[in-house]
């Protein structure tokens, strides 16, 4: 997919498949400027079901968007009467009412209204800014009900209408198991959905499902479904007819066609919706128990409508990486670009959600710049990005700070794709198995691409510390190694939170990949073993100093018999991520008495980690790392690059590179607590870094992070499990690299992942 941001009128700029074919563009003249004319490009809107919602979905774009805020609050009068608070509340829960909030959002009743708002509301958006409508619509079960909408089938107070009373009629349906359609027989397991050329889910009594589950083989290799009854299976039958009813009641002068510029495609049928079948309310009754066609319809879309973008549009994105193994097979003139315009739900932030510039698209040689939206905001009045200067245009480099996550950034499957088709990232992970053969229980390559036999094990390794550490850096490392190949310029900062620090400075020379990797390692093996298992770790909104005194007044003593009977906290302030973003480590009882004091009892968030890491409760093994860390450098640890500089997160300023010489430091670095927030402001304030890039199996960090006047960029890996914008060309940021003799500055930077996140933000859009 060619990704291209607005330009300024008259800029030259072009998106071409390699460099050397822009620097030819270039060289020749040929770089066409913003306001050259281009033929329209035919876009089809795909919209995403049941599943794709999270809490707090929305909230920013409701704040700063008017056109999304006044959708919404017409979508709220329209469901008034069916949901239990307003939809506004829904969107932007206050910390009192977010357990009632993500109760509500957990029933199938409430949820599916809430995501068709949430959908029409972005349709809004990008018919507005676009100013162009798709050619086809399709959605993924209740996708199809926002599809038919924006066609004209329903006007939007009918559709969101019906969508609420079939949700309320789904959730009491009394057929749980299959009592309810008079006696009359009916088969007890159905596929439900087909979405991609190996992706099925099936639906039924439980025993019937684990039985088909054994005859495919499948029996541990399968994922139930976190709903409360048989979707899409004749055990839904007894809802059909009073649907039917309340929809014959509600349109009684008919469904309308849909627009003559918008086809919808069935997923019903996986064809092109006959205009007379989708005015049937039958066909809309009959949708709960039949089977969902997804593949078939992907197919249709880009076999008979040579749409060059398929755009998913949705709380977040679950459906593009299954629509591009669908087309695999389809033969087309030119592939399309797929590209998720969804709410990327943040993480450790002080808003509740962060909506994600995800994607634009629109671009390709000799073409007009253009851009769907994306985003916090339109990208109207935003900085311009310059894709491409002309031939005698200069560009002063730009200053890059890379910054590695830590634990919880990773997922099964990650890395998949870039390790089957990028060399480069290949050899860097074989290389990383190699190390890492003496520490894990199967090869690093299978955890990065397990077969379905394997899958149940590989989810069980990754949920440990143990391995999950050493193969989250094993990823970062490799990811790096391609941007330093394919940008040519090394950054001029680098952090790393918890263990991305240990990744920070093997890049820059405090470690060799051999040191660095084997000591992350073994180090996740006393983190998973030490004998302080009573802790716990909490996240929640709350400001650093308010946290710090919550802890003072909680913490007690402990009878620590490494360190010589020293009294020690029980309770510590393990990370500060941003002004109100906080993670408290330590004994269960003194981490909760400690969120009850920040008022926080009902609004926090315990992660999933096997021990209070970053406190004094991890004191046993500070020791015995320091012991293995001196063993195994006896020489020392050498000094970071002259021309990058290491921002410590336990200090939260440039490291001393003494200091980071120190096995003592890398060893109390388990106890030590987390200054992400204060590492990024040294960045920012001290580097005058541009461009701060996230690197990790996927985007975690960014959302604590703005650059005045720059960018920041996730480089992450897609995963099977993970829903991303999947990158199959060449994609262009820009670096302000140097370039081929004969042009004095081209302004931009590939990276030809075959599988890739990426994802760009601009200050001006915070």
């Amino acid at each position: 997919a060619h990704i291209v941001m607005e330009v300024p009128e008259g800029t030259r700029a072009l998106v071409a498949a390699t460099k050397t074919a822009s620097a030819s563009t270039l060289a020749a003249d040929q770089a066409p400027t913003a306001n050259e004319a281009s033929p329209a490009r035919r876009v089809a809107f795909m919209f995403t079901g049941q599943g794709s919602h999270s809490v707090g979905m929305g909230q920013e774009l409701y704040l700063k968007e008017p056109l999304f805020r006044e959708t919404i609050d017409r979508c709220g009068q329209v469901l008034a009467p069916h949901l239990p608070v307003p939809l506004q509340m829904l969107l932007n829960p206050s910390d009192v009412h977010l357990p009632m909030v993500t109760a509500v959002l957990a029933q199938t009743q409430f949820a599916q209204p809430v995501i068709f708002a949430i959908e029409y509301a972005l349709t809004a958006m990008i018919l507005d800014q676009q100013g162009r409508r798709p050619s086809a619509l399709l959605g993924h079960s209740l996708g199809e009900y926002v599809a038919a909408t924006v066609a004209g089938v329903f006007c939007l107070e009918d559709g969101l209408s019906l969508v609420a009373q079939r949700a309320a009629l789904m959730q009491a349906s009394r057929s749980r198991r299959d009592t309810s359609s008079g006696g009359e027989s009916k088969p007890v397991v159905a596929v439900a959905a087909a979405n991609g050329p190996r992706s099925v889910v099936v639906s039924g009594e439980a025993s019937a499902v684990l039985e088909t589950m054994k005859r495919l083989g499948k029996e541990n290799a399968f994922q139930l479904l976190p709903v409360s009854h048989a979707f899409h299976s004749p055990l839904m039958s007894d809802t059909v007819q009073r649907f039917n009813d309340i929809i014959c009641s509600k349109l009684s002068s008919g469904l309308q066609p849909p627009a003559e510029d918008m086809q919808i495609i069935s997923t019903v049928t996986g064809e092109v919706a006959d205009a007379q079948l989708i005015r049937q309310p039958t066909y809309w009754a009959e949708h709960i128990i039949k089977g969902v066609h997804f593949a078939r319809a992907v197919q249709t879309v880009v076999r008979d409508f040579a749409c060059e973008i398929v755009m998913e549009i949705g709380p977040r994105p679950v459906l593009s990486v299954l629509g591009q193994q669908a087309a695999k097979g389809v033969k087309t003139a030119t592939a399309p670009a797929w590209v998720a315009m969804g709410l990327a739900k943040g993480h450790d932030t002080e808003q509740a959600d962060v909506e994600s510039a995800l994607l634009c698209a629109s671009g390709g040689s000799g073409c007009r710049v253009s851009w769907c939206l994306a985003g916090t905001h339109s990208l109207r009045g935003a900085h311009p990005l310059h894709m491409a200067a002309t031939a005698n245009e200069a560009s002063p480099a730009r200053r890059v700070a890379f910054m590695f996550t830590g634990q919880g950034s990773h997922s099964v499957g990650m890395g998949q794709e870039l390790y089957l088709k990028e060399p480069l990232f290949r050899e860097t992970i074989d290389r990383c198995g190699q190390v890492l053969a003496p520490h894990l229980p199967v090869p690093l390559q299978m955890l990065l691409n397990p077969s379905d036999v394997h899958l149940p094990m590989v989810t069980a390794v990754l949920a440990q510390t143990q391995f999950a550490q050493p193969v989250i850096f094993a990823i970062e490392y490799a990811l790096t190694a391609m941007i330093l190949d394919q940008q040519g310029r090394r950054p001029s900062a680098l952090l790393g939170h918890s263990l991305g620090e240990y990744v920070a400075a093997t890049v820059a020379g405090v470690f060799c990949l051999e040191d660095g990797l084997s000591l992350v390692a073994q180090r996740a093996a006393l983190m998973q073993a030490s004998r302080s298992r009573r802790g716990v770790m909490a996240a929640c909104r709350a400001a650093e100093k308010d946290t710090r005194e919550a802890v003072e007044h909680v913490s007690g003593v402990i009878s620590d018999t490494s360190s010589g009977g020293e009294s020690k906290p029980v309770v510590a302030v393990a990370a500060v991520n941003g002004p109100r973003s906080v993670v408290v480590s330590g004994e269960a009882s003194a981490v909760l008495e400690t969120m009850k004091r920040l008022d926080k009892e009902n609004a926090f968030q315990l992660l999933p980690v096997s021990h209070a890491f970053h406190s004094p409760l991890m004191s046993d093994t500070v020791q015995r790392f320091n012991d293995i860390i001196c063993s195994k450098l006896s020489s020392g640890l050498q000094p970071p690059a002259e021309d990058m500089q290491i921002i410590s997160t336990v200090t939260g300023e440039v490291a001393d590179a003494q200091l980071i010489r120190q096995p003592t430091y890398w060893a109390e670095h388990i106890i030590k607590g987390v200054h992400f927030a204060r590492a990024v402001q040294t960045v920012v304030r001290d580097f005058a870094c541009e461009i701060v890039m996230e690197i990790g199996p996927r985007p975690v960090l960014l959302s604590c992070v703005v650059v005045p006047g720059g960018y920041t960029l996730t480089a992450g890996c897609a995963s099977i499990t993970y829903g991303c914008l999947v990158v199959d060309r060449v994609v262009c940021w820009s670096f302000g690299l140097s370039t081929p003799p004969h042009l004095h500055r081209i302004v931009f930077v590939t990276f030809v992942w075959t599988s890739a996140c990426l994802r760009l933000h601009h200050a001006a859009d915070r």
